[in-house]
């Protein structure tokens, strides 16, 4: 639950790196930026993925035909929850 919480406070900040208060700076290079969006999710072209659900808390396995962009995809729930719980 911390994580999650974590996960959401920290998911953007604005970057005052060049002086552009408006830009926003992605952390995408964090091993949680993963687990953030449950609705766009990446998975394999058959079969299976796990992805992490913010409103449970929990990863969950879900369809590979209910699946948009996004990077939200893991190949088990051991991978997911190692991530993001």
């Amino acid at each position: 639950m911390f994580v999650g919480l974590y996960c959401l406070a920290g998911m953007v900040a604005p970057s005052s790196s060049d002086g552009n208060s408006n830009e926003i700076k992605y952390y995408e290079d964090e091993p949680w930026v993963s687990c953030l969006d449950p609705d766009n999710v990446t998975c394999l072209e058959n079969g299976t993925h796990a992805s992490y659900n913010r409103s449970t808390g929990m990863c969950e396995l879900r369809n590979g035909s209910d699946c948009g962009g996004g990077e939200n995809h893991f190949p088990s729930i051991k991978e997911c929850n190692s991530s993001c719980n």
